[in-house]
């Protein structure tokens, strides 16, 4: 899409892996975010360099199987780009995400009583449990099953 000036080469290898870090010193708009901790997982086949002078890193990334450390993504104004995948499950770096992105826009955010992206999927795991539960005839499962 050329929103970030990237080259990929592609590895024969995918990385499968969870990482801890923390946003780079960012400019602009991305500013209030810089040294935000975040965390979650790379799954990717391949590795990213920044073409050009007229972007930064994004995130500074700590290996949690080995500590190693490495840059990864871009920043270039308002776009930012990362192989990492989770960071939106995290309460902290959502909610100052939003409160940055509605300040710029003069807006309230009204951020409070937020929930994990992990405490949402477990409520929901729960409905759809008792729907079941509700609509099934539990006993005739667990005798199917060997439960009974």
């Amino acid at each position: 899409m050329g929103l970030l000036p990237l080259c990929t080469d592609f590895q024969e290898e995918k990385v499968r892996t969870q990482v801890e870090g923390s946003l780079g010193e960012l400019d602009g708009v991305l500013a209030p975010l810089s040294g935000q901790c975040i965390g979650g997982y790379e799954i990717h086949m391949g590795e990213s360099r920044i073409c050009e002078e007229n972007a930064q890193g994004f995130i500074q990334l700590t290996n949690q199987s080995d500590l190693s450390t490495r840059a990864d993504g871009c920043v270039r104004e308002n776009v930012a780009g990362t192989y990492l995948h989770g960071i939106f499950d995290e309460v902290g770096f959502c909610g100052r995400l939003i409160e940055t992105l509605c300040r710029q826009k003069g807006r309230n955010s009204a951020v409070s009583g937020q929930m994990s992206f992990w405490e949402y999927k477990q409520r929901e795991y729960d409905k759809l449990a008792d729907v079941i539960r509700e609509n099934m005839d539990m006993e005739y499962l667990y005798r199917v099953m060997g439960l009974a």
